[in-house]
């Protein structure tokens, strides 16, 4: 798995994908040692796109996350502060690590409340539709889960 990291060291996308690919992996065994190189990946992926900016604001920021959240998962508070400077010092205005910083996912007006309607947001408006183009899938998905508890 390591040397997937070193195939295209420069290739931004490439390194962000492993990321999220290492990430998945990591979690759904809690291993700690895919998680590190999910943030090498990620980490090496920001590396990469400072060279040549091809990252639009949304993966650029998903990769910041996805460093700190990680990170945080390891339980690695000095790295993961070192990460959060990088970040801060990178034009996201973030003043705490749990803060969403992008303005198009950060919206400082929504409501917090425990169920929204459909129809209070486009993106919402999306979600329900491709949730309720699947209900089968997921209430089968839903009752095979519930049958092995």
């Amino acid at each position: 798995r390591q040397g997937l990291l070193r195939h295209r060291p420069g290739n931004a996308f490439y390194l962000f994908s492993a990321g999220e690919q290492l990430e998945i992996l990591g979690s759904m065994d809690e291993n700690s040692t895919m998680l590190d190189q999910a943030i090498q990946a990620y980490q090496a992926a920001l590396f990469a796109d400072a060279s040549v900016a091809v990252f639009d604001d949304v993966t650029r920021y998903k990769a910041w996350e996805m460093i700190l959240v990680l990170l945080q998962k390891l339980g690695d508070v000095g790295q993961g502060e070192h990460w959060f400077r990088r970040a801060q010092a990178s034009g996201y205005p973030w003043t705490i690590p749990s803060q969403l910083p992008y303005p198009r996912m950060f919206h400082p007006h929504f409501a917090a409340k425990p169920f929204w309607d459909c129809a209070d947001a486009e993106h919402l408006q999306y979600l329900c539709r491709r949730l309720e183009a699947n209900i089968r899938t997921i209430r089968a998905e839903l009752r095979r889960a519930l049958a092995r508890i």
